[in-house]
């Protein structure tokens, strides 16, 4: 079969349709990104400001890349049974190592404990997810859009998501009803976090 993935694994299914990376404004974040994206049956994207950067990035299998927003599926109505409590209130599913979440880290460290899950997909990721009161999504980098791929999943097993605002208005209002919404910036996420974790 062909599995649908939304982030370049070390080691990636043998056949699968690559759908909506995070990408640095501009430009494609590494070589890895590109040779993950040639090597994919399809790519899928659901931000049209990200379809000139695909199609200068130029892998062979780029030329007509569909927009797929997320969407409805019976499946995301199956609750997740929540594990028992944990000490944490604020949950982040990604990684931290851009430059830009490292420099919020040490702050919002101080504002609140917090829980990091990287790699995790599935049943692992929704688990997770389903630890924490908060779930807080933070751009990996400056004019991001919003990274539909990771809330909907949240939003679909019934957690509560904190959100930066991404560059694209209508990718918002996707899921503005669903979260909570807040700036872009430290200062943001600091009032937010105090906020939605008091």
């Amino acid at each position: 079969g062909v599995h649908v993935t939304t982030y370049p694994d070390w080691h990636p299914p043998r056949r699968y349709v690559a759908w909506q990376m995070e990408y640095e404004p501009g430009r494609m974040v590494s070589d890895v990104m590109v040779a993950y994206l040639a090597a994919a049956e399809a790519v899928w994207e659901y931000a049209a400001d990200n379809l000139p950067l695909l199609a200068r990035a130029a892998p062979h299998n780029l030329s007509g890349v569909p927009l797929v927003p997320p969407c409805y599926h019976p499946s995301l109505e199956i609750a997740m049974p929540r594990p028992p409590r944990v000490e944490s209130q604020l949950v982040f599913l990604g990684s931290f190592e851009t430059a830009r979440r490292q420099r919020m880290w040490p702050r919002v460290m101080e504002a609140a404990t917090i829980r990091v899950g990287h790699l995790l997909v599935g049943g692992a990721m929704a688990r997770f997810a389903a630890s924490g009161d908060v779930n807080l999504n933070v751009h990996a980098y400056d004019g991001a859009v919003l990274e539909l791929t990771r809330l909907v999943p949240l939003l679909a097993n019934g957690v509560f998501v904190l959100t930066e605002k991404g560059r694209d208005a209508a990718l918002n209002d996707v899921v503005r009803d669903g979260v909570a919404m807040i700036d872009t910036g430290r200062d943001a996420v600091l009032a937010g976090v105090a906020k939605w974790t008091a």
